[in-house]
């Protein structure tokens, strides 16, 4: 019986000690992997044909054992692919150099450069090369080095890259499996990481960036290079995210390739937010303040952030009411000029407002500011420092009461040496409550005043320093004895918009102070016929040029332009007041 058992033993220690090791190193051998192809992406953005693929074996510690398989890239989508590979490790190091197509700039660039990655390639046949899987492999080595696992090494470099650029994701994604092409959140964050490490720096540039990150995570996986901070902040804040959309749909589709860019716009602000700082904002003065609407303005810089704008206002400084800014969405770290239109307002009621402005970082409010509304009699705007009348006048008495003549006669009306009005084509029921009265020069000159209290028929200084304020090219130093173009705009910057009162094509009609000028067309003291309704409008000044002439302004609907003249004082204009 013992010697039965002597005999099994001795056996089992013999066949133990037949098993084969390797001779050199006296450790069991690895069974070699084993892959019919390995194929994958290099982006930066699409690196193009000719792009050299390198691929060296790795042991466990990251070492390269000195197996290389080397391939390049035959399209200009990126794509590599390698084939009957037999590996002794399942670590590998992809390197790829080549040109590639810069986003940013919609081309491809002039000079190489090269990316890295790392990967586990046991249960893995397809490896993409992209700016993460560069920025993760030097920390990856350090990691690995101190005892981690290759996965959690991995787990925690992508981690430290991303707390970098603010951003946190319940669950990390594998480096070299993403791809710019395509959506999910993963793909957002990797495009707009390679992004803003871009901005629109050189490749030589961006390669050095791309080094002095990688070093500075290296040892403990921080970012403690505030040189290098302040540059990635500056290069987010160049990124132009349309133009940046645009180019690579563009690309892909010159490609012939199906692509879903995803949100990297979302993740481009995250980083901003992270770097910005509370906005500022200033109130400016209303205007356009009538008796029942005023717009009010002011300025915001968003200080790096997306930033909401929204005007409190109210009869108090407590406010109690608020609308939000037609410029409400903001970026960028410059100065925005907002504004926001205010209707169904009391009449001579002071109102108080101010912004308030919103934005990651915190709510910053402007000092109050406040303005009266216009009474009911007479709408007004403000431009410059000039307040006009927001309608033609439409008085039948002058200042002290006494009536206007109103003269429908044609033949009376071309020989009248005194004051008068009319409507055109005698037509009051069509065109009063709209177009104001015509006036004749006599009318506008009278002693006993046109205008109302506080108010003045416009100066040729006044219509100056209107049409100066518009347009500053605009000569305003010489006094005309014939029709000509004072300003080329002006007139375009008054019209009334649409087609509603002027006809097509109202050029360049903006009505950008409310001004709102009619073609309320004019009555000729040649036979005392009526012109042009819904083509030109003219107002008179209240400057005389000599004894038969004075100074009018005129506009047309195919024109932006405001002209000056000296018509004869019998005919029939518009006429605009101003505030004394």
């Amino acid at each position: 019986m013992k010697k039965t058992l002597a005999c099994s033993i001795l056996i089992i220690t013999l066949f133990l000690g037949c098993k084969k090791v390797d001779n050199s190193t006296g450790n069991t051998p690895i069974t070699p992997i084993k892959k019919d192809k390995i194929s994958g992406l290099v982006q930066k953005g699409l690196y193009i044909n000719g792009t050299q693929i390198i691929m060296y074996v790795l042991d466990d510690k990251l070492a390269q054992t000195g197996k290389v398989f080397n391939t390049q890239i035959t399209d200009n989508k990126g794509s590599f692919e390698l084939t009957s590979v037999e590996l002794s490790s399942k670590y590998v190091q992809f390197t790829a150099s080549g040109f590639y197509y810069n986003e940013s700039l919609g081309s491809i660039t002039s000079t190489q450069l090269s990316l890295n990655a790392l990967s586990d390639v046991t249960d893995a046949s397809s490896i993409n090369v992209n700016i993460l899987t560069h920025l993760e492999k030097r920390r990856v080595e350090s990691l690995v080095k101190s005892g981690k696992t290759f996965a959690e090494a991995k787990k925690t470099a992508q981690q430290e890259i991303f707390a970098i650029f603010g951003i946190q994701i319940a669950q990390s994604a594998v480096s070299e499996k993403l791809d710019i092409a395509t959506s999910g959140d993963a793909n957002a964050i990797l495009l707009a990481i390679s992004l803003i490490i871009q901005g629109d720096l050189s490749v030589g540039d961006m390669s050095e960036l791309l080094a002095t990150i990688s070093a500075d995570l290296e040892d403990d996986g921080v970012m403690s290079n505030t040189g290098v901070m302040n540059k990635l902040i500056a290069n987010a804040k160049l990124i132009h995210l349309d133009s940046i959309r645009q180019n690579l749909v563009k690309r892909y589709q010159d490609l012939g390739v199906t692509a879903s860019i995803p949100d990297f716009e979302k993740y481009i602000n995250v980083f901003l937010v992270q770097s910005a700082q509370k906005p500022s904002a200033e109130s400016k003065a209303a205007t356009i303040i009538l008796n029942h609407t005023a717009t009010l303005n002011g300025l915001v810089n968003p200080n790096g952030a997306e930033t909401t704008v929204t005007f409190e206002y109210g009869v108090t400084s407590s406010y109690g009411s608020s609308i939000i800014a037609k410029e409400s969405y903001l970026y960028g770290d410059t100065a925005r000029s907002v504004s926001a239109d205010l209707t169904n307002l009391d009449s001579l009621t002071t109102y108080h407002y101010r912004i308030k402005a919103e934005n990651g970082k915190g709510i910053t409010y402007s000092s109050d500011y406040a303005f009266v509304t216009m009474k009911d009699a007479y709408e007004s705007v403000t431009i410059g420092s000039q307040i006009w009348m927001s309608k033609n006048l439409n008085v039948s008495t002058y200042r002290n009461g006494d009536i206007i003549p109103q003269v429908t006669d044609a033949a009376t009306w071309g020989s009248l040496t005194t004051g008068a009005y009319c409507y055109y084509n005698n037509d009051s029921a069509t065109y009063a409550a709209v177009y104001g009265k015509l006036y004749n020069w006599y009318a506008v000159n009278d002693p006993r005043g046109l205008a109302p209290q506080g108010w003045h028929v416009a100066t040729e200084s006044d219509w100056r320093k209107l049409t100066k304020f518009i347009d500053v090219s605009s000569d305003t130093t010489i006094l005309i004895s014939t029709a000509q173009e004072i300003s080329s705009i002006v007139g375009g910057v008054l019209k009334e918009t649409g087609f509603t009162h002027w006809t097509s094509p109202n050029k360049d009609a903006s009505n950008r102070y409310g001004f709102s000028a009619l073609p309320a067309s004019y009555r000729s003291t040649a036979g005392g016929s009526f012109y042009n309704m819904g083509e030109v409008g003219h107002w008179w000044t209240s400057t005389e040029a000599n004894n038969t002439n004075a100074y009018y302004r005129g506009i047309n609907n195919t024109s932006a332009g405001l002209y000056e003249d000296i018509p004869p004082k019998g005919t029939g204009f518009s006429v605009r007041c101003i505030k004394d």
